[in-house]
C-alpha cells in the first residue's frame, strides 16, 4: 500500500487503552516514516497520544447527544485520510459507522463473517481470541496491511512544561536523605475496595521497615481525600503532589524509586517507565489488562490469591516488590 499517505487511528475510551495502543502507533510509523499519522480520541486518552512522537496529530473527538449526532459532529475532522484503522477489542456498531463515515478508500476493522459486520471495512479482521493481551488485540490489526510481529515500544516524550515539572519535584524531594520515593496513587475505578485505614496502615507500615516517603497522587476529584491523608499520616512520611495531566503522573514515575496503584491507566504508565510496582488488581480479565512491565507484582484486591500474590499489601511490599528495588 505505497499510495498510503495520510492514516487515522480511532481509538476511544481511557488512558489505559490509548497507553496499550502504543505500539500499534509505533508499528505504523516504522512501516510508513513519511506518511502523515493522526488519532481520533476521547479526553482521558489524548494527552497520551499526543506525547507519542510516532502520532502528527490528535483529533479530540466531540461528544453528541446521541451516537448518531455524534458521528455527525465528528464527520469532517475524520475525512481526507487514505486508510482508517478503528481499535477496538471487537466489532463495535459505532465505531464501524463512524470508520464508514470517513469515506477512506482503506477501512480496518474486527469484524465477523456477519455481512451486517463486514460491510464497513474494506479489510475486515476476523474477531481476536478473547486470551490475548489488548496490546496484542491491536497490533493483529495491522497484519490486514501486512505488518506482523513488530517491535513493541511504547515511548513518549514529556512536553517542556511536563520535564520542568519533573526536574522541579526532583529538587524539591531531594532531601529525602536516603529514602526511597514512592509513589502511592489514590484513585481507582473500585474505591470501595481502597479505604483510607488500609492507606494509612500502609504508609506506617512500609515508612518503618523500608523506609520510604510516599508521594500522594489522584484524580481531581480525590483531591480532598490526599489532602485528608496527608493530615492523618505520620509527619515526614508522605505528600500530595497535583498531577494536572496524565502526563504529570509519568514524570512522577520516571523519578521514583517505586509505586503502589490499583490496576488502569496509572498503573500502565507505571509500566512504561518499568518502574518496581505493586498493582492492585480489581476486575476484568487479568490475561488481558494487565501491564507488561517484569518489574510489576499484583496483588488481588480481596487480598487472597487471583493475581501474583495473596496476604496483606504490606506482605506484598516485602516479598514481592522490595527485592525487586534492590536489583
Amino acid at each position: 500500500m505505497h499510495s498510503i499517505r495520510r492514516i487515522l487511528v480511532i481509538r476511544r475510551n481511557r488512558m489505559g487503552d490509548m497507553i496499550c495502543t502504543l505500539p500499534m502507533l509505533h508499528a505504523l510509523r516504522a512501516a510508513y516514516p513519511h506518511g502523515h499519522l493522526a488519532v481520533a480520541c476521547d479526553q482521558p486518552g489524548s494527552d497520551i497520544a499526543a506525547a507519542c512522537p510516532a502520532v502528527n496529530q490528535t483529533i479530540l473527538l466531540k461528544k453528541g447527544f446521541c451516537r448518531f449526532h455524534t458521528r455527525w459532529l465528528n464527520r469532517k475532522a475524520l475525512r481526507g485520510f487514505d486508510m482508517v484503522i478503528a481499535v477496538k477489542g471487537g466489532f463495535d456498531a459505532h465505531l464501524a459507522a463512524t470508520a464508514r463515515l470517513t469515506n477512506a478508500p482503506v477501512r480496518i476493522g474486527f469484524a465477523s463473517n456477519r455481512e451486517e459486520e463486514r460491510c464497513y471495512y474494506t479489510h475486515p479482521v476476523p474477531p481476536p481470541s478473547k486470551e490475548l493481551h489488548q496490546v496484542d488485540v491491536c497490533l493483529q490489526l495491522l497484519r490486514a496491511i501486512g505488518i506482523d510481529r513488530p517491535a513493541i515500544r511504547f515511548d513518549l516524550v514529556l512536553p517542556p512544561d511536563v520535564d520542568n515539572f519533573k526536574n522541579e519535584i526532583a529538587q524539591r524531594f531531594a532531601i529525602m536523605n536516603g529514602k526511597r520515593i514512592g509513589i502511592l496513587n489514590l484513585s481507582s475505578n473500585r474505591p470501595e475496595n481502597w479505604m483510607m485505614e488500609t492507606h494509612l496502615k500502609l504508609i506506617r507500615n512500609i515508612s518503618l521497615s523500608a523506609p520510604a516517603f510516599f508521594i500522594l497522587t489522584a484524580s481531581p476529584e480525590d483531591k480532598l481525600k490526599a489532602c485528608t491523608l496527608m493530615g492523618l499520616a505520620p509527619d515526614n512520611t508522605c505528600e500530595w503532589v497535583e498531577t494536572p495531566t496524565p502526563l504529570h503522573l509519568l514524570a512522577l514515575f520516571q523519578f521514583a524509586d517505586f509505586a503502589i496503584t490499583p490496576e488502569g491507566g496509572a498503573a500502565h504508565l507505571a509500566s512504561i517507565c518499568n518502574l518496581p510496582s505493586l498493582v492492585l488488581w480489581w476486575h476484568g480479565p487479568f490475561h488481558k489488562w494487565k501491564t507488561l512491565s517484569p518489574m510489576h507484582r499484583f496483588l488481588d484486591h480481596r487480598l487472597t490469591p487471583g493475581g501474583i500474590t495473596h496476604g496483606t499489601i504490606e506482605d506484598a511490599f516485602s516479598e514481592e516488590l522490595l527485592p525487586l528495588l534492590k536489583k
